[in-house]
């Protein structure tokens, strides 16, 4: 399922949370760098002048026009293995497609491979602890030791990192946490819990959307002002939003 859009206003919280992920991104990376992304790739205007060359791969149709840069290439690629060869790349950029992999160890061999020697592994990733409802769309989310202790299984150094609310973005996750309970209150059924991943993106689309926009009409004022200011990336706690791993070949 394709992330938020930056275009519909319910969806600022994620948006914002991104682009102040990209941009600590932007800060890190240089030389070749691949991205890997299952959603709209909002950081591209934020890597492009930092880069030699960026190479984008995605499950999904590319939804910016890479000729806009000389040095953008864009592939599609479903899964895993992944065409580029061995050794191209001096930064690989991973955002939330850990969670869509059903061999997470293959995925970590593939990203392994593609580096350079002393390349680095940027891989962003959903912490486990801060979601509000089971995501029919992931495969499985991780906690921090987890998610460390897969990455040393090929990389040499691990360095945890994490992406926190401000005030006014944990202001609206409170909001949103206590919404999302009042509808799991009304499960009494605990679909939620055991209908399958397949069945359960419907409704599961259609309540997080209702959702947002519920927050959106009575909190507009909180939900618009959010921009990327309102988070902040430090060492990983249990509190992020997002893991942000750096791993070293």
């Amino acid at each position: 399922m394709p992330d938020a859009s930056s275009r519909d206003m319910s969806d600022n919280f994620h948006y914002q949370r991104r682009r102040a992920i990209y941009t600590y991104i932007a800060g890190l990376v240089s030389g070749d760098v691949l991205e890997i992304s299952d959603c709209y790739p909002d950081g591209v205007d934020l890597l492009t002048s930092r880069v030699r060359s960026l190479t984008i791969v995605s499950r999904y149709p590319c939804r910016i026009d890479p000729t806009r840069w000389k040095h953008v290439e864009f592939h599609r690629v479903t899964h895993p293995p992944f065409i580029q060869a061995s050794g191209s790349f001096d930064f690989i950029i991973s955002y939330h497609v850990l969670v869509h992999s059903r061999d997470d160890f293959e995925m970590m061999r593939e990203l392994h491979r593609m580096l350079r020697p002393g390349g680095r592994l940027i891989l962003i990733s959903p912490n486990r602890q801060m979601s509000l409802t089971r995501n029919p769309w992931y495969v499985r989310e991780y906690l921090g030791d987890e998610l460390y202790n897969l990455l040393r299984y090929r990389f040499r150094e691990v360095e945890p990192m994490g992406v926190f609310g401000g005030q006014k973005a944990m202001a609206y996750y409170t909001k949103n946490k206590e919404s999302v309970q009042r509808l799991l209150q009304r499960d009494v059924l605990k679909l939620h819990q055991w209908l399958p991943r397949l069945l359960f993106r419907i409704p599961y689309k259609l309540y997080n959307r209702m959702t947002r926009r519920q927050l959106l009409i009575a909190h507009r004022t909180l939900t618009c002002s959010l921009t990327p200011e309102d988070y902040y990336v430090a060492p990983a706690g249990e509190e992020c939003f997002d893991w942000i791993y750096i791993a070293t070949h």
